[in-house]
């Protein structure tokens, strides 16, 4: 698949409005989330890549559910 290539501006716009839905609906985003949206929007992760760092990143702080 290809990736897209968004301009700064673009993505500039991606994040204010994803950060102002993220407000509105009273869940404060952490600044690492933040910033895997961004490289998920300048193509230099897939999401999946994104979700399977966050998720390693967070079990190797607080440790694995047992699942």
């Amino acid at each position: 698949m290809a990736t897209r290539v968004r301009s700064q501006a673009e993505i500039d716009r991606i994040q204010i409005a994803a950060n102002a839905a993220q407000q509105m609906a009273g869940a404060d985003e952490a600044p690492e989330d933040i910033a895997l949206r961004e490289r998920v929007l300048r193509g230099e992760l897939s999401a999946d890549e994104a979700v399977e760092a966050r998720l390693a990143e967070l079990k190797a702080q607080y440790g694995t559910s047992g699942r």
